[in-house]
């Protein structure tokens, strides 16, 4: 039986979701990032690589 992954989502990309949630999350072994939203759109892009 696999690991369940935890999907979560980011609702706005200030400093703090980038330099603090965003990197947690990227270092979790069950976490994937699922959504991303900021109310700057391009934001939000870069965020995810767009």
């Amino acid at each position: 039986m696999g690991k369940r992954k935890l999907k979560i989502g980011i609702l706005g990309c200030g400093p703090i979701a980038q330099f603090g949630h965003l990197e947690a999350s990227q270092k979790a072994e069950n976490v994937v990032l699922y959504s991303v939203f900021d109310q700057a759109e391009g934001l939000a892009h870069k965020i995810v690589g767009c």
